[in-house]
């Protein structure tokens, strides 16, 4: 869990997200970079701030997230662990929520999906998730939260979203662990693809 969690001021103060500059000011690995991390982060505040075992999980398989295939396995890892009263989020919403998170992975895998889907996908998600998990537990949306979701929203849609659509969905990019010397990650993504 990120150690900004610990203080007592409010989540807003507590937790900003990474920096996300103007879309014209970052090129693109590191606008694809700065996307990646802000999603990392937005899932390792979540599950720090709901508090669960779950969420603790959550906030570790960050750590070592350098893809939005890796981030959507680590948020139904999160949602499959996270109990939800009946009233808060029906059934079905959940079956339409999960069919979206599992379009990032099985898209990626197959090589039909960009960057650009995944991340929109992905960001979706993610929101949505939290969405219903801040209302089950009768809280509401932390605003600083809710604005680092829309500004990864923006930065896809900015001057590189030609480029973010050309990219396979399981570009890696961002801060995360590099991965070990015998690792499938270093393999051209079709072989890749056929390990995941």
């Amino acid at each position: 869990a990120p150690a900004c969690l610990a203080l007592g001021a409010p989540t807003s103060a507590r937790c900003a997200a990474p920096s996300m500059e103007q879309p014209q000011e970052l090129d693109l690995d590191h606008a694809a970079s700065a996307i990646l991390d802000t999603l990392r982060h937005l899932l390792s505040v979540l599950g720090a701030m709901l508090g669960s075992s779950a969420g603790q999980a959550a906030a570790q398989d960050m750590v070592d997230a350098r893809s939005l295939p890796a981030l959507a396995k680590a948020l139904r890892r999160f949602w499959f662990g996270t109990p939800f009263s009946a009233e808060s989020w029906d059934s079905k919403e959940q079956v339409v929520w999960l069919c979206r998170l599992l379009c990032v992975t099985e898209g990626s895998r197959s090589g039909l999906l960009s960057f650009y889907g995944a991340a929109l996908l992905m960001v979706d998600s993610l929101a949505v998730f939290a969405e219903y998990a801040f209302q089950d537990l009768g809280v509401p949306l932390d605003e600083a939260w809710a604005a680092s979701a829309y500004a990864v929203q923006e930065q896809l849609r900015g001057r590189h979203w030609d480029q973010f659509q050309q990219w396979p969905a399981d570009k890696r990019c961002g801060g995360g662990a590099g991965p070990p010397l015998l690792s499938a990650d270093r393999l051209p993504s079709t072989m890749r693809r056929v390990f995941d």
